[in-house]
């Protein structure tokens, strides 16, 4: 994979990983699209 691309997954997944942690401290966040981005983000983490 090309290394642009990569560093741009790497910084999707720790945002994703943060949002993850925040969930429990923000519910009304996180069920508002919060989430979406975050599972999306791992997602995309995880394939590559």
């Amino acid at each position: 994979m090309d290394k642009k691309f990569q560093k741009v997954f790497d910084q999707l997944r720790t945002q994703a990983e943060k949002l993850l942690s925040e969930r429990k401290e923000i519910p009304g966040y996180a069920l508002d699209g919060g989430s979406g981005l975050s599972e999306s983000g791992l997602k995309i983490g995880m394939k590559s």
